[in-house]
């Protein structure tokens, strides 16, 4: 819901900040859950494989349809799921091997989200490399206190140079109400449709207002 509200914020209503303050609630929720799931998986390929997937399709039909190099929020966390998984290949192997392998991936984490846009004209990583920390702080803890902290952390390093992330910070009350059990229904792939479903309405509303000239009148209208 606040992800939605956030969309319809940024790409229909721009003059009303409190949709996009409403919004920076969603993000924090998103990736405390995918260190949720990276924990608690049991099949952690198929897991980094479905996110992943879902990330390369969205970003052909971005660049196909509307030539953007802006990389969704499902490559933010394909990342991070890369890097909680090479992570807690240390915790397990806990040798030196394992550590150089950990700062060799966090390294290239880092050129992709920091480098690569020098030099690739209109490519970035959503939240870039500190929004792909975020969940990676929240996975170091062991108990729910350590992983509130993680994301406080996190989200407070993440909102460093920017006014409006700080209202990121409004997630952690309702995190720490999450009593860490699975839900009743399977909705995970409702979720994972709903992402581009839920942009793609949104575009398509944008496309025919701008050219039916009827955007700026449904801005002024509210």
């Amino acid at each position: 819901i606040t992800m939605t509200i956030d969309h319809i914020g940024a790409y229909l209503l721009p003059q009303y900040r409190i949709l996009r303050i409403i919004g920076r609630i969603s993000m924090p929720i998103y990736a405390f859950m995918i260190a949720e799931g990276c924990h608690y998986t049991r099949n952690k390929a198929k897991y980094l494989g479905l996110m992943a997937g879902f990330a390369l399709a969205l970003q052909l039909v971005n660049y196909f349809m509307r030539g953007v190099l802006l990389q969704c929020i499902l490559v933010t966390f394909s990342l991070s799921i890369i890097l909680i998984y090479t992570l807690q290949y240390v915790q397990k192997k806990k040798n030196a091997v394992s550590c150089m392998l950990f700062f060799l991936v966090l390294a290239g984490v880092y050129w992709v989200c920091a480098v690569l846009p020098v030099h690739l004209p209109k490519f970035s990583i959503e939240y870039g490399f500190k929004g792909v920390l975020l969940p990676v702080f929240i996975a170091l803890g062991v108990s729910k206190p350590q992983k509130i902290l993680g994301a406080a952390v996190g989200l407070c390093f993440l909102a460093m140079g920017s006014t409006i992330q700080w209202y990121s910070l409004l997630a952690l009350p309702l995190l720490a109400l999450y009593s860490g059990l699975r839900g009743k229904g399977e909705y995970k792939y409702l979720f994972y449709i709903y992402y581009p479903l839920h942009l793609g309405a949104i575009y398509i509303i944008r496309w025919a207002l701008e050219n039916t000239k009827l955007l700026p009148w449904l801005q002024s209208l509210f």
